[in-house]
């Protein structure tokens, strides 16, 4: 059945990014497609691609409750006003005020993309373990909805999410995303130049920056002969953020390079020799498997959103994390063997191909939306919600331990 589906995400660039694609394979599906997010940067590209874009207010990073009621009604508004047959919700705030608002407004169905758990999740500070533990309860209430999958980039974060009763087992899958459009991130040959190692990532304390800093400065003074760059800017929507001042200091000090943000990424990887991500917990490292798809090795740290890209010593090397030395020690050979890093970069090139590339997750995720879409149903003058439960596809399990990554 063809369906209006509204996407919703609280970050413009990012669903520009990341979940274009998936919205450019739905309408091809024949739905008609709305994507509502803030007028921040990345806006235009969505209307440009075609999609009519409605503007909402919402805040990234922290809860300010006067804000945040304002941006549940506005979304309950949003809802009513479009009558879409499915909401798809991405990242936590949008899932947390979405999915109360889809309950209320009456919205048939709830697709909620959760691409990483995030700072409220990874941090562990004391003011933030406190509204953690205020927030389970409160996510635990505000999405109730019957017709609902919850999807998550890897299995790790969907147990947890299970553990807490945040999700529940039939109504939660693993997908491969966000994926990597194989066409505009292919390989090259490496330049014959100083080598480069490349950390690409929105510039936050848990992507690993400190690290990777360090690694840098073990390495240098060693003698190692490599260049070692930041790609990226701050984030000052996310309270990890590393400001400016800081990201300037690495530079003048000449252990880093910073190169700000780059829209040409497929060039930034060629001009690279090996990409680094010791991040403390990814959703689904996506410049993973960029790396992979333009045929650099990756050395990330053994945590969930990493390991499920990189098989230690095929396509990258993964080490411990917030342990500089580990990295630093995995980046020496790496930078003095071209032989092991082009065998790397051949089989992450592979491995993205069959596994990760945006058309395998599209097919993926539209497999959940069409799911969702199977329990409603319309009769004249009237909209039901029927769930079959017998009819629920093999990724929608009962067994809390069963396999949910399903072949697209």
């Amino acid at each position: 059945m063809t369906a209006k589906l509204l996407f919703v995400c609280n970050n413009p660039a990012f669903f520009a990014d990341q979940h274009m694609h998936l919205a450019q394979a739905a309408k091809a599906s024949g739905h008609t497609v709305l994507v509502a997010a803030p007028e921040w940067p990345g806006a235009e590209r969505i209307r440009r691609a075609g999609f009519p874009f409605l503007p909402i207010s919402m805040e990234r990073g922290g809860f300010r409750p006067v804000a945040d009621a304002r941006s549940i009604r506005e979304l309950i508004r949003l809802y009513r006003v479009t009558s879409p047959d499915l909401v798809y919700h991405i990242t936590l705030k949008p899932i947390l005020y979405g999915t109360l608002a889809a309950r209320i407004a009456g919205v048939p169905g709830v697709v909620n993309a959760n691409t990483g758990l995030g700072y409220a999740f990874i941090d562990e500070g004391l003011n933030t373990s406190i509204v953690r533990y205020l927030l389970k309860p409160m996510y635990r209430a505000a999405i109730r909805h019957e017709n609902r999958v919850d999807l998550f980039l890897n299995q790790d974060d969907r147990n947890h999410f299970l553990a807490t009763r945040m999700a529940q087992p039939k109504r939660s899958a693993v997908i491969t995303g966000p994926g990597v459009d194989t066409n505009a991130f292919y390989p090259s040959t490496e330049a014959d130049a100083t080598p480069v190692v490349i950390l690409p990532a929105r510039l936050l304390w848990h992507k690993g920056v400190q690290e990777f800093v360090d690694a840098a400065r073990i390495l240098k003074n060693e003698g190692v002969n490599a260049r070692f760059a930041l790609v990226g800017d701050e984030d000052p929507g996310n309270l990890a953020s590393i400001d400016r001042e800081q990201l300037q200091a690495w530079n003048a000090e000449g252990v880093v390079e910073w190169w700000g943000y780059r829209h040409d990424m497929p060039q930034v990887y060629g001009d690279s020799h090996i990409v680094a991500l010791p991040s403390y917990r990814e959703g689904l490292g996506k410049v993973i498997a960029e790396a992979g798809a333009c045929g650099r090795p990756v050395v990330a740290t053994d945590v969930p959103g990493c390991r499920e890209i990189i098989t230690d010593g095929v396509n990258g090397t993964l080490v411990p994390v917030q342990d500089a030395n580990s990295l630093a020690d995995a980046l020496r050979p790496l930078l003095s063997n071209r032989q092991t890093r082009s065998a790397m970069g051949r089989k992450g090139r592979e491995i993205v191909e069959a596994q990760f590339g945006e058309q395998t997750v599209a097919a993926q995720t539209l497999k959940v939306i069409e799911y969702v879409l199977s329990g409603i149903r319309f009769e004249p003058g009237m909209l039901r919600l029927v769930i079959d439960r017998a009819g629920a596809p093999e990724f929608l399990s009962n067994e809390v331990d069963a396999p949910v990554a399903f072949a697209g």
